[in-house]
């Protein structure tokens, strides 16, 4: 996922979720790329007015396969969420 902080501070996202559900029920990790490099167990800060790419890898699910489209949402320390649907490739 692509993301950009439009605020005027820094955003931190302390979460992320998949279906509902806090990432690592899923045994899935969460990498980044640019600005970011995280797992589901820390937080990660966007400046404001700086763009990240969120990569959410799903490791051996056996519910979630290519061509299924799941809801991730992101959690940040402000109380905001960041939702979005996206197909599994």
């Amino acid at each position: 996922m692509k993301v950009k902080n439009t605020g005027t501070t820094t955003a931190t996202l302390i979460s992320t979720f998949l279906n509902d559900i806090e990432v690592d029920a899923y045994g899935v990790t969460v990498a980044g790329s640019g600005e970011i490099t995280t797992n589901q167990t820390t937080s990660t800060s966007i400046a404001s007015g700086a763009s990240a790419v969120i990569n959410i890898y799903v490791n051996n699910y056996g519910s979630l396969s290519s061509g299924t489209t799941v809801n991730i949402k992101l959690h940040s320390a402000g109380g905001m969420d960041y939702i979005k649907l996206v197909e599994l490739r």
